[in-house]
């Protein structure tokens, strides 16, 4: 939780692979999409050591302390969640998913130097369950032309293989968090032995 692929990289790098893996599964959600648009990509890192994330508007500090502030920026002025305004938001979110493209050949890289296994699971939000449709698909898209990729797409699987639909979603997500409850990742872990 609150980590990303960038950080997941630097945490295998450094530390898991003294326990010389067999398999590993690297899991990616819409929002880690937010999260490299928020901190970057492995720009992040500086040589130093330090990790330096991108810049947050100017105004984040006045957004933090006043509701009035942030009813005009969300309602007059189109900015989402992660304060990033919905006209810039398509550009951003293509840069972060070409990062993340990057990145997954880079977790493949590794895999071959390393000689484990590498899977990429692709997994929804409850809301792209409903709609049947994620800002995922371009990267699984460019994925499907790539035979040193392999990939699972879990919202695949749960609409054809498990039948889950925006009718019964909400059995398997958290109503507040929108992550999996113990029955969704039941069926996640399913989907991997069914990939594996």
């Amino acid at each position: 939780a609150g980590s990303d692929p960038f950080f997941e990289y630097i945490l295998l790098s450094e530390r898991l692979l003294l326990y010389k893996p067999d398999l590993v599964i690297l899991s990616i959600n819409s929002s880690d999409v937010n999260e490299v648009i928020i901190r970057g990509g492995q720009e992040r890192f500086k040589p130093d050591g330090r990790i330096e994330f991108s810049n947050p508007p100017s105004w984040e500090w006045l957004y933090a302390v006043s509701y009035i502030f942030r009813h005009i920026i969300h309602d007059f002025y189109d900015y989402d969640h992660i304060l990033k305004n919905k006209a810039e938001l398509e550009g951003l979110t293509t840069l972060a998913l070409s990062k993340l493209f990057l990145e997954i050949k880079r977790f493949c890289k590794l895999a071959k130097k390393q000689r484990f296994i590498l899977l990429t699971v692709f997994n929804p939000i409850k809301f792209e369950v409903d709609k049947n449709d994620y800002c995922l698909l371009p990267l699984i898209n460019k994925l499907k032309t790539d035979t040193s990729v392999a990939y699972l797409d879990l919202l695949d699987y749960y609409k054809n293989v498990e039948k889950m639909t925006k009718y019964n979603s909400s059995q398997y997500y958290w109503e507040k968090d929108l992550h999996h409850n113990s029955k969704g990742y039941d069926v996640f872990a399913r989907g991997v032995e069914w990939k594996l």
